[in-house]
Protein backbone atom coordinates (compact mmCIF):
# COMPACT_ATOMS: atom_id res chain seq x y z
CA UNK A 1 0.00 0.00 0.00
CA UNK A 2 1.20 3.34 -0.31
CA UNK A 3 0.45 6.65 1.92
CA UNK A 4 0.54 9.53 -0.92
CA UNK A 5 0.49 13.36 -0.17
CA UNK A 6 -2.62 15.44 -1.95
CA UNK A 7 -1.85 19.00 -2.19
CA UNK A 8 -5.32 19.53 -3.47
CA UNK A 9 -7.03 18.57 -0.64
CA UNK A 10 -3.60 19.10 2.26
CA UNK A 11 -3.69 15.70 3.18
CA UNK A 12 -2.08 12.05 2.42
CA UNK A 13 -4.31 9.40 1.15
CA UNK A 14 -4.70 5.56 0.67
CA UNK A 15 -6.51 4.34 -1.98
CA UNK A 16 -7.75 0.52 -3.25
CA UNK A 17 -8.75 -0.48 -6.82
CA UNK A 18 -11.95 0.32 -8.44
CA UNK A 19 -12.95 -3.83 -7.91
CA UNK A 20 -14.04 -2.31 -4.47
CA UNK A 21 -16.50 0.04 -5.90
CA UNK A 22 -19.32 -2.18 -5.05
CA UNK A 23 -21.78 -0.01 -4.42
CA UNK A 24 -21.36 2.74 -7.06
CA UNK A 25 -24.06 4.29 -8.67
CA UNK A 26 -24.43 5.07 -12.31
CA UNK A 27 -23.95 8.41 -11.96
CA UNK A 28 -20.76 7.77 -9.92
CA UNK A 29 -19.47 5.49 -12.77
CA UNK A 30 -20.08 8.30 -14.86
CA UNK A 31 -18.36 11.46 -13.22
CA UNK A 32 -15.76 8.86 -11.17
CA UNK A 33 -12.44 10.77 -11.65
CA UNK A 34 -10.18 7.07 -11.25
CA UNK A 35 -12.50 5.55 -14.18
CA UNK A 36 -11.78 8.63 -16.50
CA UNK A 37 -7.99 8.80 -16.07
CA UNK A 38 -7.68 4.80 -16.08
CA UNK A 39 -9.38 5.42 -19.51
CA UNK A 40 -6.40 8.39 -20.72
CA UNK A 41 -3.76 6.39 -19.07
CA UNK A 42 -4.26 2.37 -18.90
CA UNK A 43 -1.12 1.90 -17.86
CA UNK A 44 -1.74 2.70 -14.67
CA UNK A 45 -4.27 0.05 -14.37
CA UNK A 46 -1.92 -2.47 -12.88
CA UNK A 47 -0.83 -0.56 -10.26
CA UNK A 48 -4.65 -0.22 -8.99
CA UNK A 49 -4.99 -4.07 -9.21
CA UNK A 50 -2.03 -4.30 -7.12
CA UNK A 51 -3.59 -1.87 -4.42
CA UNK A 52 -6.81 -3.74 -4.25
CA UNK A 53 -4.68 -7.12 -3.59
CA UNK A 54 -2.74 -5.60 -0.89
CA UNK A 55 -5.69 -4.38 0.95
CA UNK A 56 -7.90 -7.58 0.38
CA UNK A 57 -4.55 -9.82 1.35
CA UNK A 58 -3.57 -8.29 4.59
CA UNK A 59 -5.19 -9.84 7.96
CA UNK A 60 -6.66 -7.40 10.26
CA UNK A 61 -3.96 -6.86 12.12
CA UNK A 62 -1.36 -6.64 9.87
CA UNK A 63 -3.58 -3.93 7.85
CA UNK A 64 -3.10 -1.76 10.96
CA UNK A 65 0.49 -2.94 11.23
CA UNK A 66 0.73 -1.71 7.75
CA UNK A 67 -0.74 1.64 7.73
CA UNK A 68 1.03 2.60 11.32
CA UNK A 69 4.27 1.45 9.48
CA UNK A 70 3.53 3.59 6.66
CA UNK A 71 3.00 7.14 8.73
CA UNK A 72 6.23 6.33 10.51
CA UNK A 73 8.20 5.58 6.82
CA UNK A 74 6.42 8.38 5.37
CA UNK A 75 6.99 11.21 7.52
CA UNK A 76 10.30 9.61 9.10
CA UNK A 77 8.63 10.43 12.93
CA UNK A 78 8.37 8.58 16.14
CA UNK A 79 4.62 9.00 16.10
CA UNK A 80 4.42 7.59 19.83
CA UNK A 81 5.75 10.98 20.76
CA UNK A 82 4.63 13.17 18.66
CA UNK A 83 0.64 13.74 18.38
CA UNK A 84 0.93 15.84 15.43
CA UNK A 85 1.79 13.68 13.02
CA UNK A 86 -0.34 12.85 10.20
CA UNK A 87 -3.16 14.90 11.13
CA UNK A 88 -5.75 13.09 9.27
CA UNK A 89 -5.63 10.09 6.25
CA UNK A 90 -8.29 10.22 3.59
CA UNK A 91 -9.61 6.31 2.61
CA UNK A 92 -9.99 5.67 -0.82
CA UNK A 93 -9.85 9.52 -2.41
CA UNK A 94 -9.38 8.57 -5.48
CA UNK A 95 -10.64 5.38 -6.36
CA UNK A 96 -12.24 2.49 -4.37
CA UNK A 97 -14.39 2.11 -1.26
CA UNK A 98 -13.28 1.69 1.97
CA UNK A 99 -15.96 -0.52 3.14
CA UNK A 100 -15.85 -2.44 -0.23
CA UNK A 101 -15.19 -6.02 -0.04
CA UNK A 102 -17.23 -8.55 -0.28
CA UNK A 103 -16.56 -9.76 3.72
CA UNK A 104 -17.23 -5.87 4.22
CA UNK A 105 -16.65 -6.51 7.74
CA UNK A 106 -13.32 -7.11 7.66
CA UNK A 107 -12.96 -4.19 6.49
CA UNK A 108 -15.03 -2.52 9.33
CA UNK A 109 -12.71 -4.23 11.43
CA UNK A 110 -10.04 -3.44 9.51
CA UNK A 111 -10.26 0.62 10.19
CA UNK A 112 -11.02 -0.11 13.94
CA UNK A 113 -7.52 -1.86 14.38
CA UNK A 114 -6.05 1.16 12.48
CA UNK A 115 -8.11 3.91 14.19
CA UNK A 116 -7.21 2.03 17.70
CA UNK A 117 -3.47 2.00 16.47
CA UNK A 118 -3.06 5.44 15.41
CA UNK A 119 -5.16 7.47 17.79
CA UNK A 120 -3.76 11.15 16.94
CA UNK A 121 -4.57 10.56 13.11
CA UNK A 122 -8.07 11.63 11.92
CA UNK A 123 -9.67 9.41 9.01
CA UNK A 124 -11.66 10.78 6.82
CA UNK A 125 -13.73 7.82 4.65
CA UNK A 126 -16.66 8.60 2.54
CA UNK A 127 -18.43 5.60 1.39
CA UNK A 128 -21.72 4.68 -0.44
CA UNK A 129 -21.48 1.12 1.69
CA UNK A 130 -24.72 2.93 3.27
CA UNK A 131 -26.87 1.94 0.26
CA UNK A 132 -26.81 -1.67 1.30
CA UNK A 133 -28.43 -2.56 4.38
CA UNK A 134 -26.23 -5.00 6.32
CA UNK A 135 -23.38 -3.11 5.65
CA UNK A 136 -24.57 -0.30 6.47
CA UNK A 137 -24.98 -1.17 9.84
CA UNK A 138 -21.32 -2.96 10.16
CA UNK A 139 -20.55 0.34 9.43
CA UNK A 140 -22.59 2.33 11.79
CA UNK A 141 -20.15 0.19 14.33
CA UNK A 142 -17.42 2.61 13.82
CA UNK A 143 -19.33 5.59 14.46
CA UNK A 144 -18.24 6.25 18.73
CA UNK A 145 -14.44 5.56 17.63
CA UNK A 146 -13.58 9.88 17.93
CA UNK A 147 -11.04 9.77 15.57
CA UNK A 148 -12.84 8.32 12.53
CA UNK A 149 -15.26 10.41 10.22
CA UNK A 150 -17.59 8.52 7.83
CA UNK A 151 -19.77 10.17 5.74
CA UNK A 152 -22.32 8.50 3.00
CA UNK A 153 -21.57 9.93 -0.42
CA UNK A 154 -24.73 10.94 -1.97
CA UNK A 155 -25.59 11.96 -5.46
CA UNK A 156 -28.59 12.67 -7.25
CA UNK A 157 -29.30 9.29 -8.24
CA UNK A 158 -29.26 7.62 -4.55
CA UNK A 159 -31.69 10.70 -3.79
CA UNK A 160 -34.12 9.15 -6.78
CA UNK A 161 -33.39 5.98 -5.84
CA UNK A 162 -32.51 4.89 -2.83
CA UNK A 163 -35.05 6.72 -0.60
CA UNK A 164 -35.11 3.92 1.98
CA UNK A 165 -31.22 3.67 2.72
CA UNK A 166 -31.56 7.49 2.75
CA UNK A 167 -34.97 7.07 5.83
CA UNK A 168 -32.53 4.88 7.02
CA UNK A 169 -29.22 6.89 7.48
CA UNK A 170 -31.67 9.67 8.73
CA UNK A 171 -32.37 7.55 11.74
CA UNK A 172 -29.08 6.45 12.73
CA UNK A 173 -27.58 10.13 12.15
CA UNK A 174 -25.40 9.67 9.05
CA UNK A 175 -23.20 12.56 8.01
CA UNK A 176 -23.07 13.46 4.30
CA UNK A 177 -21.03 14.59 1.15
CA UNK A 178 -23.26 15.08 -1.98
CA UNK A 179 -22.31 15.50 -5.25
CA UNK A 180 -23.51 16.59 -8.90
CA UNK A 181 -25.82 19.40 -7.87
CA UNK A 182 -24.02 22.86 -7.05
CA UNK A 183 -27.13 24.36 -6.81
CA UNK A 184 -27.98 21.99 -3.84
CA UNK A 185 -31.88 21.61 -5.15
CA UNK A 186 -31.17 17.80 -5.28
CA UNK A 187 -30.24 17.45 -1.76
CA UNK A 188 -32.54 19.59 0.14
CA UNK A 189 -34.42 16.56 1.38
CA UNK A 190 -31.17 16.06 3.20
CA UNK A 191 -31.26 19.20 5.50
CA UNK A 192 -28.98 22.34 5.83
CA UNK A 193 -26.54 22.06 3.73
CA UNK A 194 -22.73 23.34 4.61
CA UNK A 195 -20.71 24.26 0.82
CA UNK A 196 -17.29 23.21 1.26
CA UNK A 197 -14.61 25.64 1.07
CA UNK A 198 -12.24 23.85 -0.72
CA UNK A 199 -14.41 23.36 -3.56
CA UNK A 200 -16.86 26.64 -3.49
CA UNK A 201 -14.32 28.75 -2.55
CA UNK A 202 -10.95 27.39 -4.16
CA UNK A 203 -8.90 26.97 -1.15
CA UNK A 204 -6.46 24.51 -1.96
CA UNK A 205 -5.19 22.02 0.35
CA UNK A 206 -7.57 23.53 2.86
CA UNK A 207 -9.18 19.82 4.06
CA UNK A 208 -5.70 19.23 5.71
CA UNK A 209 -5.13 22.38 7.53
CA UNK A 210 -7.40 21.45 10.50
CA UNK A 211 -9.09 24.79 9.98
CA UNK A 212 -12.08 23.10 8.53
CA UNK A 213 -14.15 22.29 11.40
CA UNK A 214 -17.88 22.57 10.19
CA UNK A 215 -17.54 20.48 7.08
CA UNK A 216 -16.24 16.97 6.76
CA UNK A 217 -14.33 16.95 9.90
CA UNK A 218 -17.52 18.15 12.43
CA UNK A 219 -19.25 15.43 14.52
CA UNK A 220 -21.96 18.28 15.57
CA UNK A 221 -25.58 16.97 16.51
CA UNK A 222 -27.60 17.11 14.28
CA UNK A 223 -25.04 16.02 11.42
CA UNK A 224 -23.40 18.11 8.92
CA UNK A 225 -24.16 17.50 5.09
CA UNK A 226 -21.56 18.84 3.15
CA UNK A 227 -22.02 20.12 -0.87
CA UNK A 228 -19.41 19.26 -2.94
CA UNK A 229 -18.69 21.80 -5.63
CA UNK A 230 -19.10 19.57 -9.08
CA UNK A 231 -16.15 21.19 -11.14
CA UNK A 232 -17.51 21.66 -15.32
Amino acid sequence: MQLIYRPDIGMHTIDRGRESCLYATPFCFNECYGNKFEKMYPNCIPASNRRESEWSELSVQNFANEIYSLVIRTLNTDYTHNKNTCTAIRFCAVRGDTFGSIDYWQDVEKIRATASLLPYTKFWIPTRGWRIDGVRTAIESLFDIPNVYILASVDPYSMKHDKSALSAIKKTKWRTMSFGDNTGKAFKNLGKLYKCPKTFKHRLGFCGTGKCTNGCFSKSNPPINVLLKQHS
